[in-house]
């Protein structure tokens, strides 16, 4: 369990460069229980007082925006020396794996899907360079990863976009140098 029972870790999804994410379950009272999805920062990088920065950072940015096509930041924990991002769960899969899929298939994923995500996306991304914060001032939250693998779909053919992890706003630390690229370059 994690924080003292409230949730548990249930298997591992994938690993990332910074992160793993579980699907995990939190629980409550009388039998409550929902699926949920846990991010933690990698115990190498936890230590490193920049990248515990960058994941603190993806917690608030990621929770601010609400929105039916950006996947919801439920809850960010400390767990003894650990930190962990609580999500909401999508049931499905990325846009990574639907292509992936198709391209083994030697098939074309419909046009109806294709135009759905992009529509939804393409949503998220105004609901994220739109926001307004709770003064009523223009504060856009800019995603910078925008690709297939940050991209799910679920089960109803709705997608939602996650892992804002490099995403900037106006009032976000400066973690990246003049010069620098954050992102996939394949996908910006």
């Amino acid at each position: 369990g994690v924080r003292g029972g409230k949730y548990e870790i249930v298997r591992r999804l994938g690993r990332g460069g910074m992160a793993e994410v579980f699907l995990g379950k939190q629980r409550g009272l009388a039998g409550f229980e929902k699926r949920v999805v846990i991010k933690r920062i990698l115990p190498h990088l936890a230590v490193q007082p920049r990248f515990v920065q960058m994941f603190t950072q993806e917690a608030r940015l990621a929770a601010r925006v609400v929105d039916a096509h950006i996947v919801q930041v439920l809850d960010f924990i400390r767990d003894q020396d650990e930190l962990f991002l609580v999500m909401e769960y999508v049931a499905g899969t990325d846009l990574h794996a639907l292509i992936r899929g198709a391209t083994r298939r030697r098939e074309q994923l419909p046009v109806d899907v294709c135009v759905r995500v992009i529509a939804d996306v393409c949503a998220a991304l105004h609901a994220a360079h739109s926001f307004v914060d709770d003064d009523g001032r223009p504060d856009p939250i800019i995603h910078r990863d925008v690709s297939p693998h940050n991209v799910l779909v679920g089960a109803d053919g709705r997608a939602k976009l996650t892992d804002f992890g490099i995403a900037k706003a106006s009032d976000s630390a400066k973690l990246t140098a003049t010069g620098v690229l954050r992102g996939k370059l394949m996908y910006m």
